[in-house]
């Protein structure tokens, strides 16, 4: 396997890198012919840190919330 030389990159641009490669390894998305579905699987350790939060707690149990 070829190894990626990120030293002459701007650091922002190795940082997305490096957070590429980490979604990557969790297995957050698998290389597969459903673009789609794996764009939007970059997306949840994004919103998982922001919604992660005791104000947005609330929302966690919406069903119960509203019977559904």
């Amino acid at each position: 396997m070829e190894v990626i030389d990120v030293k002459g990159l701007p650091e922002e641009t190795a940082m997305k890198i490096k957070e590429l490669v980490d979604v990557l390894k969790q297995g957050a998305i698998h290389l597969s012919l459903d673009l789609p579905k794996e764009w939007s699987g970059l997306s949840l350790p994004s919103f998982s840190r922001d919604w992660d939060n005791d104000k947005d707690s609330v929302y966690d149990h919406w069903h119960e919330k509203y019977h559904v």
